[in-house]
């Protein structure tokens, strides 16, 4: 044989091996595929019998709450109970800080308020309205035979600063005709209108009606004019037996009990400034607590500062009727509006709010 004949010999040989071993190399890499997509058809199979279960699980679910939607009566319809007590209730309304003959000119307090003797005749009868609305309202849960009418004092403005002279309408004289006008005229409305069985109006007079350069608190019956209004309406309705006015002598007027809760009434110049950072909840917090230790109250209400805060704990501050003024511009703008609230006999304090007067 020739050599180049044994070197084909060997070649081919040599191929035939190679072939052989990338068939075998070939398998192997099959064999590791398909093993690796049995493994995978395995794990999807095992996850869709899962599937599957957890799906005829919330089938059954479904079926057994569409079975109880089927089977599960409508709810009886709401009917009022018949036969049960009505709950009693009276309703406190307070009055304070009017300033009737007062002039606000809508340019000194950047159009936000406008007042003179005209307007606050129309507030004050929108006040005695909003009482009879707010009675209403209340009756429709509860019954409102009582009215407690507070009457706190600087219904007029007089001549208390050197100012008040050209800011006001009137002198002092005529200012205490003009107010009892307004308060006998809104009283008799509520008289006649306001199906209260009794209306208690306890009267607490205020700074600005005062005669003297200071208040004279030994001296308050003799030395104010809202006194004399108060006795003079007094009078006029004597002979109306639903009405009982109370007029206290002292800065602070605590005769006046609801169901046992005695209501503490004073104007409200005892409610100290102190820097403001209280808030008015601290200021009446501090005077409900000195004035517990001599005599206990379920509220402290005072008027003065024109803004409207009221605490279901502890009693109200009342707003104004004559809204922002120059002077009481630089503590905010509030538009104008007195208090009300409702004393429940067996749960105290169920509802109050604003009074509004416009």
């Amino acid at each position: 044989m020739s050599p180049d004949a044994s070197n084909d010999s060997l070649d081919d040989l040599i191929e035939d091996e190679n072939r052989r071993i990338d068939d075998a190399q070939r398998r192997v890499s099959e064999a590791r595929e398909v093993r690796s997509l049995k493994a995978e058809v395995r794990s999807l199979r095992e996850s869709n019998r899962a599937l599957l279960a957890h799906i005829e699980a919330q089938d059954a679910e479904l079926e057994a709450s569409a079975h109880i939607a089927r089977k599960r009566p409508s709810p009886p319809p709401i009917t009022p109970v018949m036969g049960s007590r009505i709950p009693e209730s009276t309703l406190i309304a307070v009055a304070s800080d009017w300033h009737c003959e007062e002039i606000v000119d809508p340019k000194t307090v950047q159009g936000l308020n406008e007042f003179n003797p005209d307007i606050a005749r129309k507030r004050a009868a929108q006040f005695f309205r909003s009482i009879q609305r707010v009675a209403t309202m209340g009756r429709g849960h509860t019954r409102v035979d009582s009215l407690v009418l507070a009457l706190l004092g600087d219904f007029m403005t007089g001549y208390l600063h050197d100012e008040n002279v050209a800011t006001c309408a009137m002198p002092p004289l005529e200012a205490v005709d003009f107010v009892s006008d307004l308060l006998s005229s809104g009283i008799r409305f509520l008289v006649e209108h306001g199906e209260f069985d009794r209306i208690v109006i306890p009267c607490v007079a205020g700074n600005h009606g005062r005669l003297t350069k200071r208040r004279w608190t030994s001296k308050e019956a003799g030395t104010n004019f809202e006194h004399l209004i108060y006795r003079h309406l007094a009078r006029l309705f004597e002979s109306e037996d639903s009405v009982e006015f109370s007029i206290g002598e002292s800065v602070f007027h605590d005769d006046v009990e609801v169901y046992g809760r005695r209501l503490r009434f004073t104007h409200g110049e005892a409610l100290k400034f102190g820097g403001g950072m209280q808030g008015f909840y601290g200021r009446l917090y501090k005077l409900h607590l000195e004035r517990n230790r001599v005599r206990p109250a379920f509220w402290t209400i005072a008027g003065h500062w024109h803004q409207l805060r009221q605490f279901p704990d502890l009693g109200m501050v009342n707003g104004s009727l004559i809204g922002t003024s120059a002077y009481g511009s630089q503590f905010g703008h509030e538009q104008p509006q007195q208090a009300w609230a409702l004393i429940e006999k067996s749960r105290g304090c169920t509802a109050l709010g604003p009074l509004f007067v416009e």
